[in-house]
């Protein structure tokens, strides 16, 4: 695998404003390095969600567009439809790809888009102060849950890969975490796969990314990494989830 050392041309020379420990300047880093990597810096379009990940086009020295919360895959269907030569990826977080968003998913998957969906699951919704969202699991607490997630009154987690496999749709989908540095290899493989899939099978591309949010998870970064290890890769467990129709397509 190759290792790259030196800062990709790709982000801003600028630092990141993110709160420490936070996941997503490492996975900035990753996003950019992969579209060297690919040669396709001159025709990707990312589009990103509302949230924590839309500071994301602070960085990378990319075409953007905005969209509105959770309408990030219909925005992206649009522009690659219109320069279907274009590399198209969305940035989304959790809250806004589960809630707002999870309509737009389904259908985007259900018609074969051919675009790559990249969703942080950091199990809260940051940039509104730690609220909760459809994938908080069991006992974490927000501050809307201050008992943490139960079931009975507040219903389960979003297990969005499970429930996107289940539509037997054709198209990538795999979850990953930037927990270990095993895992951000991992995880940066999977990007570039996730990119090149649309453009190779003409279908939609999931990539669901385990990430830390130290800060509204009340943890040190040390302590969010480990919680990220050891209890929220068990409500969502790390493994490609791929389906294929029943007629085999």
């Amino acid at each position: 695998m190759m290792t790259q050392t030196n800062r990709p041309g790709l982000l801003r020379p600028i630092p990141f404003h993110y709160c420490t420990g936070c996941g997503h300047s490492i996975l900035h880093r990753l996003i950019a390095e992969v579209i060297e990597d690919l040669g396709v810096k001159d025709r990707a379009v990312g589009v990103a969600g509302v949230g924590c990940s839309f500071l994301m086009y602070d960085f990378l020295d990319l075409d953007f567009a905005s969209a509105p919360p959770g309408r990030a895959p219909s925005v992206a269907t649009g522009l690659k439809r219109a320069n279907t030569t274009a590399t198209v990826f969305t940035y989304q977080g959790d809250t806004d790809a589960m809630g707002a968003g999870l309509t737009d998913l389904v259908h985007a998957a259900t018609r074969q888009e051919r675009i790559t969906v990249f969703v942080v699951n950091n199990a809260t919704t940051g940039l509104s102060g730690g609220h909760v969202s459809p994938a908080t699991p069991t006992g974490l607490v927000t501050r809307t849950m201050p008992k943490g997630r139960i079931p009975s009154l507040d219903g389960h987690p979003v297990r969005l890969c499970e429930l996107m496999a289940s539509l037997g749709i054709p198209s990538r989908i795999e979850r990953v975490a930037l927990d270990t540095k095993e895992n951000v290899a991992r995880t940066r493989q999977a990007i570039g796969e996730s990119l090149r899939h649309p453009l190779e099978h003409s279908e939609l591309a999931l990539l669901e990314i385990l990430s830390p949010c130290p800060t509204h998870w009340n943890m040190s970064p040390e302590a969010a990494l480990g919680y990220l290890s050891s209890e929220l890769t068990r409500f969502y467990p790390l493994a490609r989830f791929d389906r294929k129709t029943e007629e085999g397509a």
